[in-house]
């Protein structure tokens, strides 16, 4: 994921949940997968925030980013993992997950690889 590109997405994912009626409580974007921790609804199912959040964002990336790199028209892998927060603890765990997963802005799996002797 390169920055200009998560830069975007990071608005996206705001905008996408406001106007869906969704809270984005925190998100991180790294290179291969994204963090996101949404509010919802609990008549929303989590198939449905999903299909808007990646259906949505995908549509606008690829208005905005027409290039070879998009030539299968794919942003998103078909899966995601959902889980439901019990509590104000779980929750404040979750929201330090998710802001640990970056040293520095960058994604702490690419700071280790580069601490690592080969």
């Amino acid at each position: 994921m390169v920055p200009e590109i998560a830069a975007d997405l990071e608005q996206l994912f705001e905008s996408i949940c406001e106007g869906r009626g969704f809270k984005l409580i925190r998100q991180n974007i790294l290179i291969e997968h994204v963090h996101l921790l949404v509010e919802k609804k609990e008549t929303e199912s989590n198939e449905y925030v999903m299909q808007m959040i990646k259906g949505v964002s995908a549509r606008r990336i690829f208005e905005k980013y027409d290039t070879n790199r998009f030539v299968f028209r794919k942003l998103w892998g078909r899966g995601y993992r959902a889980e439901t927060i019990e509590g104000e603890a779980h929750l404040q765990i979750v929201k330090q997950y998710i802001s640990s997963q970056k040293i520095d802005g960058i994604d702490k799996r690419i700071v280790s690889i580069g601490n690592r002797d080969i």
